[in-house]
């Protein structure tokens, strides 16, 4: 070792000593972080605190030396000073002999320089330009020292201590079984719950995050000289010496503190917090200590190859003095942002890459081997060690068995511990609905309460500031002053910064409007990776193989205003972006009727926002595609996407002018003329309801849809998409119905009645127009006691949009199809009993996708409509299905049935003619017509007594024809899926 380190030496390009240098005269880097001008100025300071008669070299003048280094807080900041106190200040004099002779030039000489360049007190230059070129806000970094500061809410770190406590118990315990990993986005607290841990377990922390990604809101403040320790570059054999080395005397100067006046006589039971607070302030000071001496005998000591054996001595001996038992954890150690060890070593034989971060593990691993015959200490039943990040390594973090580079570690006997991923959520204060009321929901200082603890622990430093840290981490960068759109498809998709702006784009749309991935597919892993590490994708779970992560959106108003700022500011077209996401694979190509009606709900709720806003007088456009000054806003508390909306402007806003117009004038379907009271149309039964929605969440199952549900939605500002196997509906846009002469602002939310706007989706080829099925009546849609049972006139409206919709060619002469509504009558006559507890239902079928039928589409977005639509269909990819032979031939391959003649080509001409069985060519989309129906029973209709049968009377109006009639209509009649 000995030679091998003197052949090193002479070699001025050996990567050891290109990385970092740690000879006995390189205390310090090779220059200082000030120019001469701040130099200057800190000899002058030195000068005028430190006359001849105040330069002894004792506590209260260190302690004063570094408050004159630190006084200038952006000088301090351009010097790259780290120690953030004074006490480990001096006590880091105390220690080290260097450290106090660069402080006693200082003092004495008034020359800062060496101490301006020691490794202990300052980063070096690269480090500290990255970290001063996006500064933060200071109140943004005093809101998050003192929320770390508050009481941990919620059981989480015990949660993640009993799960470590069976690990440890459990049969398959010691080695790689005592190594875990605890992978989430940011702003879920992981830092903040194993500090938590910390107060009843003995730990040790480690923060590995480099200085060149330390965000404002990031604290803890990483420990510089640990990972620096470990990021020396050498081989394999040298990285496992330095790990055991650093180890060693790590539980070897814990041991001494713990045997030292100020905890000697403390408990077991005493010792893990008390160890926690003496931590927290000398954490810099203790940690270099540690890292110095076993610097120093990785370079001068060759017998430390040998180390394994003192550090298992070194291991037991703290254990015994904490008091460790076989009932559990009783040693924690976590490395937090272990990231920056990701890098790899030289190639193991065969194809497994190892990273620094493998080596180290491996050397952790060692540490559950050790055991003591006379205490029965074990670090297989006492230690645990836990890696934090984010997913942006994520095979590294959690590889499945058989990728591990380590053979102990790929064991089939080995039960590696699942990835833990639970963190809090909606963590709010207490929500008492007879005092709430609706205008409160309003405020950012309400929306801030759901989702990540980040958001409510940073509302303190203000609404404004909330809402810019949620734009700039959704969209995993700086907000710029002038916003760029992507163009699709003209930008290259392999450069960097597209491909920056398409996550972030990614993250915003699909924040509001639910985008799956797939994780099996190719290239999702990167795409979930991504979206994790910096665009704040929730990690639900990772299963036991670990060959992906589940992730997903879940509910996050904060999250949801910031992607409806960020979407129309740059702005984002989101038609095209959805269809670039879907031609470049880079989702799936499942439901995209339903993935379209979700962007214009999205779209139409926006729009009404914003018509409202345009509304208010001397209210100038104060930013690009923003109708409102969102600095006022937000410095008022207010939010601008979670307002309130009638349901009569949201209608306004998402259909053409000539249709809203006859669904407010409509009339329910299954409410006879003879009720008592009569039926009121549309705009009347609504003209007190109110929608509110930024986003989509998800229904668990089908009998989650209630009324109380939909009290649960609007609290969230949240519309629904349903359970894949809801018999009727695709999703639903909560509707709040206050009582007459209540308005929003004292009206409490116990008294508003709850129901639904419903909506399902097809895309399927052909028009059909059908009653839905829905009984309104049974337990069910109104089964919930928010509010108590009683309002049976509550309304409720339903929508079967028609978005894929392939119609024939009109022959030569044939009048264009039709596009106004065919109001149809209500019953003329409904049983007393039966209108008792009838819940007025509006029904209407939407035929088309364009601007015709829906006034959010643009002209200019009608083909990218028609491809989104379209893709995932058989021939949406054939790259020559424009040629009509090729596509006929596609056809007659019969890799679907249809009824396309070419499908059926064996058959005579002559029954094509009189089956009707058209040809490919007399198939197209139509594009530029489209409907609303509104659907009703036939004039004479009676319903039924004691049923809820539902009589399809509706007009077909692809072919003109008459629907069939009330008596010979199908009863019980449930529309297929």
């Amino acid at each position: 070792m000995a030679t091998k380190r003197a052949a090193d030496s002479n070699d001025d390009n050996h990567p050891s000593r290109k990385r970092l240098k740690f000879e006995e005269e390189d205390h310090h880097y090779d220059e200082e972080n000030l120019n001469e001008e701040d130099m200057k100025a800190t000899q002058n300071s030195l000068e005028r605190w430190f006359p001849p008669s105040n330069q002894t070299l004792n506590d209260p003048t260190l302690g004063l030396l570094y408050f004159v280094l630190t006084s200038d807080a952006a000088l301090g900041k351009r010097a790259g000073i780290k120690l953030t106190d004074a006490n480990g200040f001096v006590s880091l004099a105390e220690d080290n002999e260097v450290f106090r002779e660069d402080c006693r030039k200082a003092i004495v000489e008034h020359d800062p320089r060496d101490l301006l360049r020691n490794r202990l007190l300052v980063q070096k230059r690269d480090d500290v330009e990255k970290v001063s070129a996006d500064p933060g806000d200071p109140m943004v970094q005093l809101v998050v020292k003192a929320a770390w500061d508050e009481n941990y809410v919620g059981n989480f770190a015990e949660i993640l201590v009993r799960n470590i406590d069976k690990a440890l118990t459990g049969p398959s315990a010691g080695g790689y079984s005592n190594l875990g990993s605890f992978i989430q986005s940011s702003g879920y607290g992981k830092s903040r719950m194993v500090d938590e841990v910390a107060k009843s377990r003995f730990t040790f922390s480690f923060n590995l995050r480099p200085a060149e990604e330390s965000d404002p809101e990031a604290y803890p403040l990483p420990d510089d000289n640990v990972r620096e320790y470990f990021s020396h570059f050498s081989d394999r054999k040298a990285f496992a010496l330095r790990d055991r080395l650093f180890f060693l005397h790590l539980f070897n100067l814990t041991v001494k503190k713990l045997n030292s006046i100020e905890f000697e006589s403390k408990t077991a039971a005493e010792l893990p917090e008390l160890w926690r607070e003496w931590l927290k302030s000398n954490r810099s000071h203790f940690y270099g200590c540690v890292t110095q001496m076993a610097e120093k005998e990785f370079r001068d000591n060759e017998k430390a190859e040998n180390g394994i054996s003192e550090l298992k001595d070194a291991l037991v001996c703290l254990l015994k003095r904490l008091g460790a038992s076989d009932k559990g954890l009783a040693l924690f150690l976590y490395f937090d942002e272990v990231h920056s060890l990701f890098f790899s070593e030289e190639k193991d034989a065969g194809v497994r890459n190892r990273t620094r971060w493998d080596t180290l593990c491996s050397t952790l691993a060692h540490l559950t081997t050790v055991f003591d015959e006379g205490t029965k200490v074990s670090g297989k039943r006492n230690v645990f060690c836990l890696s934090l990040s984010t997913a942006s390594h994520f095979p590294v973090m959690s590889r499945p068995k058989y990728m591990a580079p380590s053979l102990r570690q790929s064991d089939p006997g080995v039960a590696l511990f699942p990835p833990f991923t639970t963190t809090p959520f909606d963590i709010m204060e207490s929500f008492d609905p007879e005092t709430k009321t609706v205008g409160d929901l309003e405020r950012i200082s309400y929306i801030a309460q759901f989702g990540r603890p980040l958001w409510r622990s940073m509302l303190k430093a203000g609404s404004a500031t909330v809402m810019r840290l949620a734009r700039v981490k959704l969209a995993g960068k700086p907000e710029e002053s002038t916003p760029r759109s992507l163009v699709f498809p003209d930008n290259d998709p392999s450069h960097v910064k597209f491909q920056a702006e398409l996550f972030a784009n990614f993250a915003a749309v699909s924040t509001r409007v639910l985008i799956d991935i797939e994780p099996e597919r190719e290239n999702g892993h990167q795409l979930i990776a991504t979206l994790v590490r910096n665009h704040l994708r929730t990690v639900f779970f990772i299963p036991h193989h670990r060959t992906y992560m589940t992730t997903g959106v879940p509910s996050e108003p904060i999250l949801a205003e910031a992607a409806a700022v960020i979407m129309h500011r740059q702005p984002i077209q989101m038609i095209q972006f959805l269809q670039y996401l879907l031609q470049s694979n880079l989702i799936g190509k499942g439901e995209r009727g339903e993935l379209v009606a979700r962007a214009l709900l999205i779209m139409a709720i926006d729009e009404a926002i914003h018509r409202e806003a345009r509304k208010v007088a001397n209210n100038a456009i104060r930013e690009q595609s923003l109708p409102f000054d969102l600095v006022q806003l937000y410095d008022n508390g207010e939010t601008a996407y979670h307002k309130v909306v009638p349901v009569k402007q949201f209608i306004e806003a998402l259909f053409a002018d000539k249709h809203h117009r006859a669904v407010m004038e409509s009339l329910p379907e299954n409410v006879g003329l003879n009720a008592d009271p009569p039926p009121t149309t549309f705009e009347k039964a609504f003209q007190n309801g109110y929608v509110r929605f930024s986003h989509f969440m998800r229904l668990e199952k089908p009998e989650d849809l209630t009324n109380s549900m939909a009290f649960l939605a609007f609290i969230r500002g949240a519309a629904v998409q349903f359970s894949a196997n809801h018999p009727t509906f695709d999703m639903g846009v909560p509707v709040a119905i206050l009582p007459e002469g209540k308005d929003l602002k004292s009206c409490p939310l116990s008294a508003v009645r709850w129901t639904w706007l419903l909506f399902s989706v097809k895309d399927r080829t052909a028009a059909q127009s059908a009653s839905y099925w829905m009984n309104t009546d049974e337990p069910g849609l109104w089964e919930a006691k928010v509010p108590p049972p009683g309002h049976d006139s509550t309304p409720v409206a339903a929508f079967l949009l028609e978005l894929g919709i392939f119609r024939p060619k009109p022959a030569k002469g044939d009048p264009s199809l039709p596009t106004e509504i065919k109001p149809k009558a209500p019953p003329t006559r409904t049983s007393p009993r039966r209108a008792q507890k009838q819940h007025p239902r509006y029904a209407f079928v939407i035929t088309g996708c364009t601007g015709e039928v829906y006034s959010v589409i643009k002209e200019a977005e009608k083909e990218s409509y028609r491809a989104v639509l379209s893709v995932g269909r058989l021939t949406a990819e054939h790259p020559r299905v424009d040629d009509p032979d090729v596509a006929k031939a596609l056809v007659a391959a019969k890799p679907l049935i249809s009824c396309s003649s070419d499908c059926w080509n064996f058959l005579p001409r002559k029954f094509h003619e009189k089956w009707g069985i058209p040809g490919w060519q007399d198939l197209e989309v139509d594009v530029d017509q489209g409907s609303v129906e509104v659907l009703g029973v036939a004039g004479d209709a009676q319903v039924e007594e004691d049923t809820m049968d539902i009589v399809d009377t509706a007009v077909d109006i692809v072919d003109g024809g008459a629907g069939p009639s009330a008596q010979g209509g199908k009863k019980n009649r449930r529309p297929r899926r």
